[in-house]
């Protein structure tokens, strides 16, 4: 089921919402930098489920699921990048 990824949102820049709940994806380590990490494994499991989409036939998600993965793509580089290394505008301190 779509319906646990639908729970994240993404802006219209293709940048995911940082979800509150009772778990984290970035709860590990020190100094996260929890825009880029939600991102980034927001969009590989978009891509995953693109594929299974793909071998299931589901043609109904897939469209879904590749608008989505191409706002993140299109967004990434452009909000990430920064001087020679990636993290996001707001992250502060070490990466």
């Amino acid at each position: 089921s779509l319906q646990y990824l639908y729970k994240w949102k993404i802006d219209s820049a293709g940048i995911v919402y940082h979800k509150m709940g009772g778990w984290d994806w970035a709860d590990w380590g020190e100094h996260q930098d929890v825009e880029l990490i939600e991102t980034c494994l927001y969009y590989k499991a978009l891509l995953a489920t693109t594929q299974i989409a793909e071998i299931l036939g589901k043609s109904a998600d897939l469209q879904t699921l590749q608008s989505k993965t191409n706002l993140i793509k299109n967004a990434f580089q452009k909000r990430f990048y920064q001087n020679g290394y990636f993290k996001s505008p707001m992250h502060k301190g070490d990466i």
